[in-house]
């Protein structure tokens, strides 16, 4: 009897904190701090993500022939004689002449005998290049490292690094955000991103690159998702959708600044320093952060959490912002607090249920199949568009601006959409839209891939309990990261054949994403489930099925 009275009076101060916490999270100066402080880091993201096409700028490029190079030849003459392609084109193979014989000639009649359109020479075969010149003025990490021809699987490396660390990044920091606290993960996230940006800028070669580029994706996993989780867990559900929409735009952001900062620093190794030093001031974001009430409610830290908003809520909440409140926090009690004694084996196995949870059960398996999907093909669609500069005969720092300019509106356009239509129908909308345009038009393609991104993070956040969100969250930008690790793959290899190949194959895999998005159940307006049994035991019209092809409120 007694404990069963402790036990309702510890979920009755759980109940109060919520309530509080769904206050603060309505709107105030508290929660704008916590915006801005969570989207701020994520510029820096915005930066790295498309600094590769600044950094890795492919210039005209020829067979170096040395014969003719000792002989002061220019490299157009050069060119004329042993390019295939003339002076204007890159190349990857020239002529097998004997340019021993040529080099002693007068320039002019070897010219004329070999490369004049009137010379009646048989042409010799082609043969690869041995070593390659670049045009002058060009500072690229392409120069440093010959990453063309042959070797161009090398310099889209350069990015899949980067992918491929935010791949096991987001896995590795969603768990440890799940077990030791959102802060913690935010940390490690800024102290990976302050060594790994200089060890890019310094790296003497192509190994610490893609080790640096690697460093840089996972700190951009364990900033972005841990700031996101915290903001998502502080906002109420009325502000939740808006918020982590708006959230997103920290990307563009940083896409726009970058061209603008290449522009005047075209030394590859001097740009990425620049964009890289400015994260120390991240370390000052940590320190004002605060850390999930949610999370410390689940980890029995009630006492932290209750302090932290009695100090807030006391500051901030007038009068009239409780009305109204218990009905739209009633359903957001329910929690099942996780028995942590702080072992070191029981932390490891319950990392490991955690995981075993989302697949032991058909439902939240079946969510996470398709999200898994979805941000794949999300991210993939997103990153080559963001990539395709070089199939595009455009200045690719105006590119580079407009593609961050375009996304904007892309994360405002959501708003409307989401208020009046849900998660659901929103991200099939964005999906089919997107799927035609990026056959037709590659920006307003683009605009739709980021405002579906957008939708399907936060629909996300919302299809999962509290004690596997993370994890959740972890895993999708995992997939993610698959499609991201192809996207410099698909644009530089395929895009060499065809310019509109990378589009097209972007347009058929969003119409697949957009109608698998058909089988998830709506969650607009509903409360965030707090355990597996909220999901797992949800009425029919909650749970994944295709009934939600038709849904019943629009059957009657």
């Amino acid at each position: 009897m007694i404990e069963k009275r402790e036990e309702e009076n510890e979920e009755r101060e759980k109940e109060e904190i919520l309530t509080k916490l769904d206050v603060i999270g309505n709107g105030g100066w508290f929660l704008w701090k916590i915006f801005f402080l969570c989207t701020i880091p994520s510029i820096f993201n915005g930066l790295h993500l498309t600094s590769y096409i600044y950094l890795a700028e492919v210039p005209v490029h020829w067979c170096h022939v040395t014969e003719l190079s000792e002989s002061n030849w220019t490299d157009e003459q050069i060119r004329m004689i042993s390019s295939p392609v003339g002076s204007n084109e890159s190349s990857c193979e020239y002529y097998n002449w004997d340019y021993e014989m040529i080099s002693k000639m007068n320039v002019s009649e070897a010219l004329e005998e070999y490369g004049g359109e009137n010379s009646n020479r048989e042409k010799p075969e082609l043969i690869p290049c041995s070593r390659y010149d670049y045009e002058k003025g060009l500072s690229s990490m392409v120069i440093d490292h010959d990453l063309v021809c042959e070797r161009t699987a090398l310099k889209s490396m350069i990015q899949v690094s980067l992918s491929l660390g935010k791949f096991t990044g987001a896995f590795l920091f969603g768990v440890l955000s799940d077990k030791y606290g959102r802060k913690l993960s935010f940390l490690l996230g800024c102290l990976i991103y302050v060594v790994s940006g200089p060890l890019v800028a310094f790296a003497g070669n192509y190994s610490m690159i893609v080790a640096g580029r690697i460093g840089l994706g996972a700190a951009c996993s364990g900033i972005y998702n841990s700031a996101f989780v915290i903001l998502s867990e502080i906002a109420s559900k009325k502000k939740r959708a808006a918020l982590g929409i708006l959230y997103n735009m920290s990307y563009p952001l940083g896409q726009m600044i970058i061209p603008l900062i290449a522009f005047f620093f075209r030394d590859w190794r001097t740009l990425q320093l620049i964009i890289s030093v400015p994260s120390i001031l991240i370390f000052a974001f940590y320190w004002m952060l605060p850390e999930s009430p949610r999370w410390l409610l689940l980890k029995n830290r009630k006492e932290e959490a209750s302090l932290m908003i009695e100090k807030i809520y006391s500051n901030q909440v007038k009068n009239d912002d409780d009305k109204g409140r218990s009905d739209e926090t009633g359903n957001e009690t329910k929690d099942e607090a996780e028995d942590d004694k702080g072992k070191y084996w029981k932390n490891v196995c319950s990392t490991l249920n955690q995981l075993v949870q989302l697949l032991k059960y058909f439902e939240l398996r079946s969510r996470l199949f398709i999200i898994l999907t979805s941000w794949c093909i999300c991210s993939l669609s997103y990153y080559a568009l963001a990539l395709n500069v070089d199939n595009f005969l455009t200045n690719r720092y105006v590119y580079g601006f407009v593609t961050g300019l375009v996304e904007i509106p892309s994360y405002v356009l959501p708003l409307p959409l989401l208020k009046f239509f849900g998660r659901r129908q929103t991200s099939i909308a964005l999906f089919y839209l997107g799927d035609v345009v990026l056959l037709f038009v590659a920006s307003v393609g683009r605009l739709c891939a980021s405002a579906v991104f957008a939708v399907v993070i936060l629909h996300t956040t919302e299809l999962f309990p509290t004690l596997l969100r993370n994890t959740a969250i972890g895993c999708c930008s995992t997939a993610a990261h698959i499609g991201s690790m192809s996207a410099p793959l698909i644009v530089d290899i395929l895009g060499a054949y065809a310019w509109f190949i990378p589009s097209t194959l972007c347009g058929i895999v969003t119409l697949l994403a957009g109608t698998m998005i058909f089988l998830l159940p709506e969650t607009k307006n509903k409360p965030l489930p707090e355990t597996v049994e909220d999901v797992v035991k949800a009425p029919k019209s909650d749970r994944i099925g295709f009934h939600q092809i038709c849904p019943s409120d629009l059957r009657h």
